[in-house]
């Protein structure tokens, strides 16, 4: 924050910067998502395993600025599971196989997003 401030930067606007950086990637990530048969075809690339890692980082990321800010977070995780790498990826496959929903044509990033609504509730 220090650094912020001799730059005249408020943490308050860097946090809005940090904020708008991730919805824009999101976006962009949006227009170019990948499909569920895009994932099953290359689900044992490690660049997949990395991308679907960076998709759940990024929600994790964005719940916990929803936190901070006071809003209400997209899923609530518990602070014992402590999500990396490559259990994003075992989430995502688990929920398809369990949750009797065609996937086919629908985005890896919005079936992730809903394992984990699922996955981890708000009550």
């Amino acid at each position: 924050q220090q650094l912020l401030q001799s730059f005249g930067i408020g943490w308050t606007l860097m946090k809005q910067f940090f904020l708008l950086l991730m919805v824009s990637g999101m976006l962009i990530t949006t227009a170019h998502a990948m499909t569920w048969e895009d994932y099953q075809a290359r689900k044992d690339e490690r660049c997949i395993k990395f991308y679907i890692a960076g998709v759940g980082a990024g929600y994790y990321y964005t719940n916990h600025y929803l936190d901070t800010a006071g809003r209400s977070k997209l899923y609530c995780q518990p602070s014992s599971a402590n999500l990396q790498g490559e259990m994003y990826s075992t989430i995502l496959d688990a929920y398809a196989n369990s949750s009797g929903i065609r996937l086919k044509g629908i985005s890896v990033e919005i079936i992730l997003l809903q394992a984990l609504v699922e996955l981890y509730p708000c009550k």
